[in-house]
């Protein structure tokens, strides 16, 4: 029996299995880990590019939602004036003002129940005008708001047509 063991021993060390060495593990197991770490740097400047491209993607957003909505107000309301730091348009049953501020401008309607707008952008500068010549308090029919997007100076530009008979109207309101 003792020869029969010998024989299957002998028979498992000449038909050995093939096998890795454990220095060529190692290499493998080095080489798995610098992979994994090259797509895990891939990974986080993907993560980064996709988080910048978001807020960008926002801000531009927000811009053109403030856009819109000045441009549609100069356009439909029956009047605008500027007052100390806001534009105010006037309608028939409410109004609507734009606060200028530092770091954000602030639309509210003046209806109950409604809420206010605020568009995070820093205002650089605003100029109103009237004729062609700038108003501090009074009626307009144009203005030029300087903001910043994406840290570049943006500048929204709007006008405003009266009729005649309106000029005609609201000069008294103008003095």
């Amino acid at each position: 029996m003792r020869t029969k063991a010998n024989r299957v021993s002998q028979q498992l060390v000449v038909g050995a299995l093939p096998a890795f060495t454990i220095i060529e593990v190692m290499v493998v197991a080095a080489l798995s880990m610098l992979t994994m770490l090259a797509a895990l740097a891939a990974w986080q400047v993907i993560e980064r590019q996709l988080h910048s491209y978001q807020q960008e993607t926002d801000e531009a957003i927000h811009l053109r939602q403030l856009q819109v909505l000045l441009e549609h107000d100069f356009l439909k309301a029956s009047l605008v004036v500027k007052e100390d730091s806001s534009l105010v348009f006037r309608y028939p049953n409410y109004d609507v003002s734009y606060s200028m501020e530092e770091q954000q401008i602030t639309r509210k309607i003046n209806i109950e129940g409604s809420r206010d707008e605020v568009f995070l952008f820093p205002v650089t500068s605003w100029k109103i005008s009237r004729r062609g010549e700038p108003v501090d308090i009074g009626i307009a029919d144009a203005a030029q708001i300087t903001s910043s997007l994406l840290g570049q100076p943006t500048t929204l530009v709007l006008r405003k047509t009266y009729s005649a008979k309106e000029i005609l109207q609201f000069d008294d309101y103008a003095h």
